[in-house]
């Protein structure tokens, strides 16, 4: 039989529920196999269900991961660069692609920007924000700048940033 038009959105949705047996996560991960070609939101849905399989092999399901999509569209690095972020694997999201490359994607500069931010690399960020190819809008440039200045405890400064940034 072939298959419907919500199988798809079903898989999706039952890979993200939460108390999954491990059986239970081998069934949809089958099931994600068998809808191919898998899109890069699936496959990366099907990756959280690996790693939640098999915590041990962490490194090779982010590397095997990163290889099949950093070299995608824009959109499917947007995804795994957040996707990466969400596993705390930030070191790995500011090795996709150099900082120069990033700033002509507004999307994958917040991702690189969040990746910092966790980092605590706050000089890496304000200095990023001072560049003129930065395109975001001023009220997204305002909260990162106001987020950087709380982090590095400096509430007025900060304070200053958020009024901007609700006024913009």
């Amino acid at each position: 039989a072939e298959p419907g038009p919500f199988l798809t959105p079903s898989i999706q949705c039952l890979a993200g529920a939460p108390s999954l047996s491990d059986e239970q996560r081998k069934q949809i991960l089958q099931k994600f196999h068998s809808v191919a070609p898998l899109n890069s939101r699936d496959d990366l849905l099907a990756a959280n269900l690996e790693l939640q399989l098999h915590p041990d092999q962490g490194l090779e399901i982010y590397e095997h991961t990163i290889a099949r999509w950093s070299h995608g569209a824009d959109a499917d690095r947007v995804e795994l660069a957040r996707w990466l972020n969400l596993h705390r694997q930030v070191e790995r999201v500011l090795s996709l692609r150099p900082a120069d490359e990033t700033l002509r994607n507004n999307q994958l500069l917040l991702a690189r920007f969040d990746a910092r931010a966790l980092l605590q690399r706050w000089s890496e960020i304000d200095e990023l924000l001072q560049r003129p190819e930065v395109t975001l809008d001023p009220s997204v440039l305002e909260c990162f700048r106001a987020r950087n200045a709380q982090s590095q405890y400096r509430p007025l400064e900060a304070e200053l940033h958020w009024d901007r940034a609700v006024t913009l």
